[in-house]
């Protein structure tokens, strides 16, 4: 029994150094896969384009990074609430009663009728064209929360509607897209604003919005629609005066590319550079070889190919000079 209990003790310790291995390598394995989709994310994240369409990715109102606020709807900031808020579909059709759920965000914290006269002081983040993230209702450091401690003011945040995840239809055809209008955003929030009057009792409150850029212009436009319900309104950046064809938007990139003290090592300056690349590019664009050069020089997917229209061309060129202003702006 003793050779016999010795040879069965070998095999165990022979099969334990082979299960121990097998371990070793299947660790191995998964490391190595692991590091391999670390890069390939890395890789897409290095492809993804900093700027789409004239707005940076995540929409004007997150910063310099370009990135979506990182907090989970389950990660705001202290005494910060994110909800839904019933809202109308149609506010010029009386016989609509379809009613869909806006996102919103409520932040009581620094209200203090000692610093506010005694009256209710509401501030309101207009939500542009992004999805909505937490701090501009929640973040201490943002100038809307400044002015909040500073005159003890309530904070309400309304989503735009079609934007994030206030959307009033589950598609975006055409027929659905009626209702993303100026005129329905405005009623949103004069809408808005009487249903919270009414929730939370507010007697004669001082309503006050806030935005910037496109949000600034609907801020602005706050205070001129509806008097009744806005006293005041923080527009940063607004562009009121609309036009068809803001060229002179170029022309200030164009101007600030003129200034930029850079030259290369054959003394052309940054604007002759950038100048010089548009106008190859658009001959380039013109032919069918020129489109292909681009298709291989800018790796463009997907590439121009025979079904290439006047559009896809003017869209090329429109995201090439995102980059441009993106830079510059930003």
């Amino acid at each position: 029994l003793s050779p016999l209990r010795s040879t069965s003790d070998a095999t165990t310790q022979v099969g334990d150094k082979e299960n121990k291995r097998r371990l070793l390598r299947r660790r191995g394995a998964m490391t190595r896969l692991l590091v391999v989709l670390v890069v390939v994310l890395l890789a897409a994240e290095a492809r993804r384009p900093l700027f789409v369409n004239g707005r940076p990715r995540g929409g004007f109102v997150n910063g310099p990074t370009h990135r979506l606020d990182s907090r989970a709807d389950a990660d705001l900031f202290p005494g910060q609430i994110l909800t839904n808020f019933s809202q109308k579909l149609d506010h010029f059709d009386p016989l609509d009663t379809t009613r869909w759920d806006q996102r919103m965000y409520y932040n009581p914290n620094y209200a203090d009728k000692g610093k506010s006269s005694n009256q209710d002081l509401i501030f309101l983040m207009v939500g542009g064209e992004g999805e909505e993230p937490a701090k501009w209702s929640g973040d201490p450091k943002v100038q809307i929360m400044q002015f909040a401690n500073l005159f003890g003011a309530t904070v309400f945040d309304l989503e735009h509607r079609f934007f994030g995840m206030s959307r009033p239809l589950n598609d975006m055809t055409t027929s659905s897209l009626r209702l993303l209008t100026t005129q329905q955003a405005l009623a949103d929030l004069a809408y808005f604003i009487t249903s919270m009057n009414k929730q939370y009792g507010y007697k004669n409150p001082k309503w006050i919005t806030f935005g910037g850029s496109y949000p600034g212009q609907l801020s602005a436009k706050m205070r001129s629609k509806y008097p009744e319900l806005v006293a005041a309104a923080v527009g940063s950046s607004a562009p009121l005066h609309l036009q068809l064809d803001t060229y002179g938007y170029a022309e200030g990139i164009e101007q600030v590319l003129q200034a930029t003290p850079i030259t290369n090592s054959k003394g052309k300056t940054c604007p002759d550079l950038v100048r010089e690349a548009f106008n190859q590019m658009q001959q380039l664009s013109l032919t069918a070889a020129g489109r292909k050069t681009l298709n291989e020089k800018m790796h463009l997917d997907p590439p121009f190919d025979m079904q290439t229209s006047k559009h896809d061309i003017i869209h090329f060129f429109a995201n090439v000079y995102d980059t441009f202003q993106g830079m510059i702006q930003y």
